[in-house]
């Protein structure tokens, strides 16, 4: 079976991450999505970066399923570690907004560059949104 996710460039430790399919909505695609995410950030460096370009919609079991990986990420390797999320269409975003991710757990950026801006700037623990 394919993965569910690609890893899309590997930049300096910055994993960047796109997703295979356009709708996250099914409770299996969501579980073999989050398995490998932790896989992917296993050997990554202190950071995740995961780019919607090209995802619809998602379920709110693929949010609990982010908000489990940040803790689990957290809970291994401390604070620092940083999501960056960018891609998402103003729907998306505005679920990040409303379920506070964007502010307690990720951070939200315009488009790839400021993702990678942010990840590399950004001083733990500050968690605020990253304008682009």
């Amino acid at each position: 079976m394919a993965s569910p996710i690609e890893v899309l460039a590997n930049h300096d430790g910055i994993l960047e991450i796109g997703f295979n399919d356009k709708c996250l909505r099914a409770e299996a695609l969501v579980q073999q999505i989050g398995i490998a995410l932790l896989e992917a950030g296993a050997g990554c460096n202190y950071s995740l970066f995961l780019n919607f370009r090209g995802v619809d919609f998602f379920s709110s079991a693929m949010i609990f399923k982010l908000c489990a990986l940040y803790g689990r990420a957290v809970a291994k390797h401390g604070k620092q570690y940083r999501i960056v999320f960018c891609g998402l269409h103003a729907g998306m975003a505005d679920v990040f907004r409303i379920t506070r991710m964007n502010r307690d757990k990720v951070r939200q950026a315009a488009n790839r560059q400021a993702a990678l801006a942010a990840i590399r700037s950004l001083a733990p623990p500050l968690l605020e949104e990253v304008q682009a």
